[in-house]
């Protein structure tokens, strides 16, 4: 009996002692608050790690390959056409898609197809856009709802002589991942705007030769993804 003991005991110290001497071997960092990172196998499986959320794409508008072009037009004769030059613009998008954007358009650049001094100075004054006042109109996304086919219900604040007004338009996005270019049609009553000289809604009198109340605008615009 005391024999069969003796032989237990040995073996356990062996057992004991190799099981000391190979956890000696090894570096043993501390745990620091719980928050130490797993990674490795555990019984031949591997240990998951949660996957982060997908990063914001931003999609820098291209100036060179971008045009904002408008159309206005009396109710009978002269019509106008021109463009104004966007300063800066950009788009935003994750995994699930577009998600945003923001503009910001330079009104002092406003031009007329048949470069009229007149009609541009008469454009650039308080009657109309007040460039000198107002230099700057902004345009910020709040939504972009994908309609299928690369359509899209774009909605968001135009403001225009820091008067602002909610605006929403279809547009088409066409391209891959580097390279997006977007084309869309809209109009503004530019009234909402307090841009109501020569308007027949509220100058009766006019008749005829009143200004129509609708701007058209029409964009062509070339994104490419932020370095």
């Amino acid at each position: 009996m005391n024999k069969t003991l003796g032989i237990f005991v040995v073996v356990v110290v062996i057992i004991l002692g190799g099981f000391l001497l190979f956890r000696s071997g090894q570096d043993i960092s501390p745990v620091d608050g719980g928050n130490a990172e797993v990674t490795g196998e555990t019984n031949g499986s591997a240990i998951d790690t949660p996957t982060p959320a997908a990063d914001k794409v931003t999609h820098v508008l291209d100036q060179k390959q971008s045009s904002l072009t408008w159309y206005a037009e009396r109710i009978v004769g002269a019509s106008h056409t021109g463009t104004v030059h966007i300063k800066s613009g950009n788009l935003t998008s994750n995994a699930s898609g577009f998600t945003g954007g923001a503009f910001v358009i330079d009104m002092t650049t406003i031009t007329e197809s048949n470069s009229t001094q007149l009609f541009l100075t008469h454009e650039k004054s308080n009657d109309f856009f007040g460039v000198e006042q107002f230099p700057e109109s902004t345009f910020v996304i709040t939504s972009i709802e994908s309609k299928g086919s690369g359509t899209y219900q774009v909605t968001g604040n135009l403001t225009i002589r820091d008067i602002t007004n909610k605006i929403s338009f279809p547009a088409t996005a066409t391209g891959d991942g580097d390279v997006v270019s977007v084309s869309a049609d809209f109009t503004i009553d530019r009234t909402e705007w307090d841009i109501i000289f020569d308007s027949g809604s509220i100058f009766k009198t006019l008749g005829d030769k009143a200004i129509k109340d609708d701007v058209e605008f029409s964009l062509e615009l070339v994104f490419t993804v932020a370095a």
